[in-house]
């Protein structure tokens, strides 16, 4: 009877013992990798800390270049200040603005035919309309943009870039 006590002590401490030692593995792995974290927060936290102090002698410099520069800027009309200089300059900035238009439409277009939304006849039909326009309005602003350029009014390198797709 004493033998089997003992074999049922045995079996329970070991059983105890392994679970103590399975515990102790996973401490130590947790610690490991907590210690892993702790250390990326701290390069994150300098990161940042140098970051903001950058903002900050940034922000310094262009608080006292602003107040060296002081050109009585609170006095401009920012409605006059952004008006095209001539007549050609505003019927370049409308006809790009139509270009950009009209290639929002086609995309809307081909989403709408895509989703079974148009009929493809009434897609076809109305996508040479809106090509047509299109084209007319690129045309008459590629004009419109060489005079610009031939009368310095815009620099070469400006406005030959397209839209950006999404």
């Amino acid at each position: 009877k004493l033998q089997s006590v003992k074999e049922t002590y045995d079996e329970s401490y070991e059983y105890e013992y392994q679970g103590l030692m399975k515990l102790q593995k996973d401490y130590t792995a947790l610690r490991q990798r907590c210690g892993h974290e702790l250390q990326e927060l701290k390069g994150k936290q300098q990161t940042l800390s140098n970051v903001m102090h950058q903002y900050d002698v940034d922000r310094k410099e262009i608080e006292q270049w602003l107040q060296e520069h002081d050109m009585g800027l609170e006095e401009v009309d920012i409605d006059q200040a952004t008006q095209p200089e001539t007549a050609l300059a505003l019927q370049y900035i409308e006809l790009m603005a139509e270009d950009y238009t009209l290639d929002d439409v086609i995309y809307h277009l081909d989403k709408e035919l895509g989703n079974g939304n148009c009929d493809p006849d009434v897609w076809l039909k109305t996508l040479r309309q809106v090509s047509r326009q299109q084209f007319e309005a690129r045309a008459l602003a590629m004009k419109c943009r060489t005079e610009l350029v031939s009368l310095g009014l815009l620099p070469s390198s400006l406005g030959t870039a397209r839209r950006p797709e999404c």
